[in-house]
């Protein structure tokens, strides 16, 4: 199979995997705070970075990218949303000689002041809501195919009421020439499960893919 033909068959591949997020949003679902960005790069590029995924922030969107680090790397990102809401995102990658590259990613969000009440009365107290997301990636490179692997927490408080849960994201990443990445990430691939009060609330899975 000549290199034109392979890379053919990995963009109709890629068409065939990422064809549900054209139809996809995010709708009000859970977990919208999973989905705001890594760097002002990846944001300037709409997040579509599942096949860039060249440095540590990038690769916050598909963990395969870690492999592509030489040298250890820091990354860091805040930013003030609407509503006095605030974000703050770090990344440190440690590429090893044969182990593949760790790394360590933290986000963090935090809204304004809301009024509480109840169903007839404004209590005259006011609450926030914050987030919190911790997690160790790994990937390694095999030639020019790599795959990439991270466990996160994911922790949810909504004015005292607070809960977590643990989640897994998966990627693969593929360089058929040196001008062209193709790649595929799926988030929450095992999903986080967070208890509030009582019902159960499960992260919806996000399936990416992208060429660059």
């Amino acid at each position: 199979m000549n290199t034109q033909t392979r890379i053919r068959a990995g963009i109709a591949a890629l068409v065939l995997l990422a064809a549900p997020l054209a139809l996809a949003g995010d709708g009000g679902v859970g977990g919208g705070y999973l989905r705001y960005g890594a760097s002002a790069r990846s944001l300037s590029l709409g997040n579509a970075v599942a096949g860039l995924a060249d440095d540590a922030a990038t690769s916050y969107w598909n963990p395969a990218g870690y492999a592509s680090l030489r040298t250890m790397e820091l990354s860091a990102m805040g930013a003030s949303l609407g509503m006095d809401t605030q974000y703050g995102f770090v990344t440190l990658g440690l590429p090893t000689a044969s182990w593949g590259t760790f790394a360590l990613n933290g986000t963090y969000t935090r809204s304004g002041d809301f009024e509480r009440t109840d169903l007839y009365n404004d209590l005259g107290e006011t609450f926030n809501e914050t987030e919190g997301i911790f997690s160790l990636g790994w990937a390694k490179a095999f030639g020019r195919f790599s795959a990439g692997a991270a466990i996160k927490t994911v922790r949810q408080d909504i004015g005292g009421a607070a809960g977590s849960g643990t989640g897994l994201d998966l990627g693969v990443h593929y360089r058929p020439h040196q001008a062209l990445g193709l790649g595929v990430s799926v988030q929450n691939a095992l999903a986080p499960k967070i208890v509030l009060l009582e019902d159960e609330e499960e992260l919806p899975y996000s399936l990416r893919g992208g060429l660059a």
